[in-house]
């Protein structure tokens, strides 16, 4: 611990600076590239409503179209905006933005209801439902 105390102590200041400064870029990016097999396509992350994991890539749903994307689910949650996107799920993203409803279906199990045509429903797992609610200002 003290070896550790110690490094942290010497470690450069703006190194440290630079490390955070890389951390915040993307995050409030008008556009954003998703690798989608041998192409990128560039999209508007407000138009995104949820990410999801299916097998081997991660769903995008965006204008009612969902693209399988080559990117983990953790990769495009840290890309985007955390003010916006938000994991309900470890296997989902969900844009606040398009949350209609929290449905619940029993002790501590809730659905996330968005407001997209196909009225998207993603389970909201109980160890993210405290930190949806606290996002959302519920007690």
């Amino acid at each position: 611990i003290e070896k550790l105390r110690k490094s942290i102590l010497n470690t450069n200041v703006s190194a440290l600076s630079s490390i955070i400064g890389k951390l915040n870029i993307g995050k409030d990016l008008a556009r954003i590239a998703v690798k989608i097999g041998s192409k990128y396509e560039v999209i508007d992350p407000s138009k995104i409503t949820v990410l999801l994991v299916k097998e081997d890539y991660t769903a995008i749903k965006v204008d009612e179209r969902e693209l399988l994307c080559d990117d983990s689910l953790e990769t495009l949650v840290n890309r985007l905006d955390s003010k916006i996107f938000i994991r309900v799920h470890r296997g989902a993203a969900i844009n606040i933005k398009f949350l209609k409803e929290l449905k619940r279906e029993g002790d501590r199990k809730y659905t996330a209801i968005l407001m997209d045509k196909s009225k998207t429903e993603v389970p909201v797992s109980r160890e993210r439902l405290p930190q949806l609610k606290q996002f959302l200002g519920i007690d």
